[in-house]
């Protein structure tokens, strides 16, 4: 068992050997400190930390009226028993009301120890009425900077559709969507929220007052750009549900989100069946007709037994095909890029580009000397967005002239593009869905690049990509 730790306050021995055998004789176990003195009843609390107080309530250099006085400032839940012949009854109803826990006549000392008992008890239950007080504080508190410290909405409704409860974001949406506020015990369902229809509102709470846990997307249309995903979760008081708790999460960015994603998915898809068509073209009316041709020329050597006539037609039209091969090939991937690197396959793909839009395209490097060759990736990376950039000059820009800046060293490659032609208008430069500024910025976050886009109307378009090397290996 715990001792009791005891504090008393007395200067007669007699009388505390006293207290101690009745003490004893209620079989409490203590340990004790005993002071004469303000100063040493003061050190006292601070160092010997009692959990009760009995004090005479006269000392020749002290009293038990100052003795309480001080102990209220320190400590007003500690006990304190005045244990004393002199007091006086009118001067214990004061003390009493001055914080004093109870009395004890010094010759009717078998008191003591119920009083002590009860004196502890009562301070036990204050101590822990007041710990469960605080802590049902600390966590409404702590509940309330949750619920209001999220970005979702909360809200709880009893089974009456009365609102129990709301957070912040709750009545700042709820007025946003429909220019009115909810008070406390205010029925729900006087508003629209969820759906544009309160019947379909009440169907959802109706369904949760069931029991169920479930969540819902819903997109009201009253608000087309605004998406939200409701959870509802019932309240429950044994096994009867008495409402239910709601959160509302505003999903508008990630179906913004998803939806790019699916026209991207689309674009790559058309741009995928797009390219297959050109090369089926390419297969079918180059090499197939050439194909045929060297079928042809077979058959009369076999007919007419003309070799070397027909043979030399036959080698030059297999040249032919082998060129159309290249070119397809040449279409698909560049073998410049894999055998010579990058800045190699730029400065064909400005030549390709001269050869087939009479644009002047000019190149100029800033290169040093003796570097480690760019990573595949990256390659790979700059060499289709250089390709998608004039692709979108032959189509869009109506430009004269191009020039095409590649710096690198040993920390960075750049690439920069410009055209003079008439620029891109700013809705379409700032549009998420624009697919091939949409494509260049997907290829370039796959390397980490910073990729920058800059328009004027009738001044040309700028693109500049840039990549540190230090986080790509050859």
């Amino acid at each position: 068992m715990e001792k009791i730790k005891i504090l008393f306050v007395e200067h007669d021995e007699h009388d505390l050997e006293l207290i101690h055998y009745e003490l004893k004789k209620g079989a409490i176990v203590f340990e004790s400190a005993i002071v004469q003195t303000e100063h040493d009843f003061e050190h006292a609390l601070i160092s010997f930390l009692p959990d009760i107080i009995l004090s005479d309530y006269t000392l020749p250099s002290f009293d038990g009226a100052s003795a309480l006085s001080i102990k209220q400032k320190t400590d007003p839940a500690l006990p304190f028993i005045l244990v004393s012949s002199t007091i006086g009854e009118e001067n214990a109803v004061n003390l009493i009301k001055s914080g004093l826990t109870d009395c004890v006549q010094k010759d009717r000392l078998y008191t003591l120890v119920p009083k002590f008992n009860r004196a502890l008890e009562d301070a036990n239950e204050r101590r822990e009425k007041k710990r469960m007080q605080e802590q049902l504080e600390f966590d409404q508190t702590n509940l309330n900077a949750l619920i209001n410290n999220t970005c979702d909405s909360m809200w709880s409704v009893d089974t009456n559709f009365n609102l129990i409860t709301s957070n912040q974001v709750f009545d700042d949406l709820l007025l946003l969507i429909t220019g009115k506020v909810i008070q406390k015990g205010d029925s729900i369902l006087s508003v629209a929220f969820i759906t544009p229809h309160i019947s379909k509102d009440k169907q959802f709470y109706e369904r949760a007052f069931t029991g169920e846990t479930f969540t819902k997307v819903v997109h009201n249309p009253n608000h087309p750009a605004f998406w939200c995903e409701i959870s509802f979760f019932p309240i429950k008081k044994g096994a009867l549900v008495i409402g239910t708790a709601c959160s509302c999460r505003d999903i508008s960015e990630r179906k913004k989100a998803e939806t790019q994603i699916r026209n991207f998915a689309t674009y790559l898809n058309n741009v995928l069946e797009e390219e297959r068509a050109n090369l089926a073209r390419e297969i079918h009316d180059e090499i197939g007709q050439q194909l045929a041709g060297i079928k042809m020329g077979l058959s009369i050597i076999k007919k007419n037994n003309k070799e070397e006539k027909y043979i030399n037609e036959l080698m030059n039209e297999t040249d032919n095909t082998i060129q159309s091969l290249r070119k397809i090939a040449t279409e698909l991937r560049p073998g410049i890029l894999d055998s010579l690197g990058i800045i190699p396959s730029i400065q064909w793909l400005a030549t390709e580009f001269e050869k087939k839009t009479s644009v002047e395209c000019i190149v100029e490097l800033n290169v040093q000397e003796q570097l480690e060759p760019v990573s595949k990736k990256i390659s790979i990376c700059f060499f289709r967005i250089c390709q998608e950039a004039l692709t979108n000059i032959t189509k869009h820009a109506e430009a004269k002239e191009v020039r095409i800046w590649i710096t690198q060293n040993n920390h960075e490659f750049i690439l920069k593009i410009a055209d003079d032609g008439k620029g891109i208008v700013t809705e379409k430069l700032e549009n998420p869905f624009s697919m091939g500024l949409l494509g260049m910025r997907e290829r370039a976050k796959l390397i980490n690049a910073n990729l920058n886009i800059t328009s004027e109307k009738g001044e040309g378009t700028t693109i500049q990509l840039q990549v540190k090397l230090n986080q790509h290996t050859a």
